[in-house]
């Protein structure tokens, strides 16, 4: 009996693995196809999906648009911010009197804005995903624009 039980779930984690493998190829192939590689290219390839999307009422096509306009709201401050936070760290590099805490600090700050860009994203995708089952996850709902506002990045 115990052999079966380990016999079956080794057949589990192979069928896993290797559906996971199926998937990353396929997104490899799409990707390899893709022709958005700048942030204007995805905004045309957004609006495009959102207006010739047969599924969507113009209510959730609405209520879309609004999210994908806070998200590039917030993630054009978060980018403005990493860049200026880049270039506070490449003059630390260069001065006379390097300081070794300052570096690291600001390597810290960059990190986390690189995360908050991350986390701004991930939760668009979530509010358009509840929108478009038709059925709010709340647990996946965070409002980052009023995070990073108060945590100032």
């Amino acid at each position: 009996m115990k052999h079966i039980v380990i016999i079956a779930l080794s057949l589990l984690v192979t069928v896993s693995c290797s559906s996971r493998k199926e998937k990353k190829k396929e997104i490899e192939k799409q990707v390899a196809a893709s022709n958005v590689t700048t942030s204007q290219a995805l905004g045309t390839t957004i609006e495009e999906a959102i207006s010739h999307s047969p599924n969507l009422t113009e209510e959730q096509k609405k209520k879309i648009r609004t999210f994908v306009e806070v998200n590039k709201k917030t993630g054009t401050e978060l980018y403005e911010r990493s860049y200026k936070l880049r270039g506070v760290l490449v003059q630390e590099l260069f001065s006379q009197k390097v300081s070794d805490s300052k570096v690291k600090q600001l390597k810290r700050e960059i990190r986390h804005i690189e995360h908050a860009k991350l986390q701004n994203t991930f939760s668009t995708v979530e509010k358009i995903l509840s929108v478009v089952k038709g059925q709010p996850d709340q647990k996946n709902f965070q409002d980052t624009t009023i995070y990073f506002q108060d945590s100032k990045y």
